[in-house]
């Protein structure tokens, strides 16, 4: 469910760890050819999704002070309404609040999350793990119902988060971070049924970008790791030339697609895990210890 935040002493130790193995470049940069700098060296990229207040106050200080590129994909109109996106939330709701009472009086909602209750946190988070599912499969406007009502809940939150705002994200543009799409909304684009919803979600990204900030986003990271080929000739026809996923493991530059380009991702763990995914290692030694 919620994933905490890195803390700012073991973020550090992780970029400086990647500065001294990895020639760390601007993913954007090096595979437009503006920097090949790094040819023939192990190289490494830094990125960032969703686009929350902490990446200003604190992972940004900490690029720079480290000399380290690294590229930020926002959901947009989490930073236009200053909301998380809808996984963070309905994630929030059910973990946080020991108690709770939620009506979703919709025809295409299941008998079963008509009308919720919890009385415990167990109870809440296990609530959680079914309805987070389903609501992934659902299109945009069902979804977006469903969230107007978690949003509610999600306001009495201790967990509240901020976003950045656009002065906010400018400003990152400004110091040579590269910033990109996370989509509108954070919908799984896959599971979108209608095409139409697949096109609003990447352009209204795009476009909203391209205003605010003078220039146009050359990638999108699919939220959720979730694309198909229709996402793909969709991001292509909207403007975007990279399209990133979530595959846990390293990109091979001259054999996949810059449609589907894998990441590893880091959690707010111990560092010995943390160093294993950085040297692509975590998954051999999951598998062993299966």
């Amino acid at each position: 469910m919620l994933w905490p935040p890195i803390p700012t002493a073991l973020f550090e130790k992780i970029i400086r760890n990647i500065k001294k193995k990895f020639h760390v470049v601007l993913l954007e940069d090096y595979l437009s050819g503006k920097d090949q700098m790094g040819e023939g060296e192990n190289l490494a990229t830094i990125s960032f999704d969703d686009g929350y207040i902490d990446n200003y106050q604190f992972a940004a200080p900490i690029l720079l002070d480290n000399q380290c590129p690294a590229s930020f994909y926002i959901v947009t109109d989490c930073i236009e309404r200053n909301v998380p996106t809808w996984t963070f939330i309905t994630d929030a709701v059910f973990l946080n609040n020991a108690k709770g009472a939620l009506k979703l009086e919709y025809d295409f909602v299941p008998e079963k999350f008509r009308c919720i209750t919890w009385n415990t946190l167990n109870e809440g988070i296990s609530i959680g793990k079914e309805i987070k599912p389903w609501m992934k499969s659902l299109g945009n406007t069902k979804r977006i119902s469903i969230m107007k009502e978690l949003e509610l809940l999600y306001a009495e939150s201790p967990s509240y988060v901020s976003m950045m705002t656009w002065k906010e994200v400018e400003k990152m543009k400004d110091a040579g971070f590269c910033i990109g799409s996370h989509s509108h909304t954070h919908p799984m684009l896959a599971n979108l049924e209608e095409d139409e919803e697949i096109e609003v979600e990447l352009s209204k990204s795009f476009d909203l970008i391209q205003n605010k900030l003078g220039m146009a986003p050359i990638s999108i990271s699919y939220p959720i790791g979730s694309w198909d080929q229709r996402v793909i000739k969709f991001a292509k026809k909207t403007g975007y030339q990279l399209g990133l996923a979530v595959e846990q493991r390293d990109f091979k530059v001259k054999s996949d697609s810059n449609m589907i380009i894998p990441r590893v991702e880091l959690y707010k763990e111990p560092y010995w895990k943390s160093s294993l995914r950085m040297n692509g290692l975590y998954q051999q030694v999951k598998r062993f210890f299966k």
